[in-house]
């Protein structure tokens, strides 16, 4: 029994390894345990971020313009995120606590309600327009 707990602290193992990566390496750059601490895709800012692989974000942030136009099922930080990145989104919203609580946070999104009886995913076609990004 001793000796497995003695294994769980040397100074070699994976656990000390992670310990150790708390504070340099891509984890902490990129916010991954203010992330996992605070259960919500936040980098090591706090600041919200699209719920999406950091490779992901890596790629594809970098190509967002001013004037694109997204239309989301479902809103969050990435609505939160993007707003300041973009020209336009067009969000819709199934449930009605979240959907008031994101309408407190986002200033430039349309944020719609809809319940999913309600034809929730053909809220789409209300639009004559093409978005960039669904």
């Amino acid at each position: 029994m001793i000796s497995k707990i003695k294994l769980f602290f040397y100074p070699y193992n994976v656990l000390f390894k992670l310990f150790r990566l708390r504070y340099r390496g891509m984890l902490y750059e990129e916010g991954w345990f203010e992330a996992a601490c605070y259960y919500q895709s936040i980098n090591r800012n706090k600041e919200p971020i699209p719920w999406w692989s950091y490779s992901f974000n890596d790629f594809f942030i970098p190509k967002l313009k001013k004037d694109i136009s997204i239309f989301e099922f479902g809103s969050g930080n990435s609505t939160i995120f993007l707003e300041s990145k973009v020209n336009k989104i067009i969000s819709v919203e199934h449930d009605k606590n979240w959907y008031d609580k994101m309408k407190k946070k986002l200033t430039k999104t349309k944020l719609i309600y809809r319940n999913l009886d309600d034809n929730y995913p053909k809220v789409i076609l209300e639009f004559n327009e093409k978005f960039d990004l669904i």
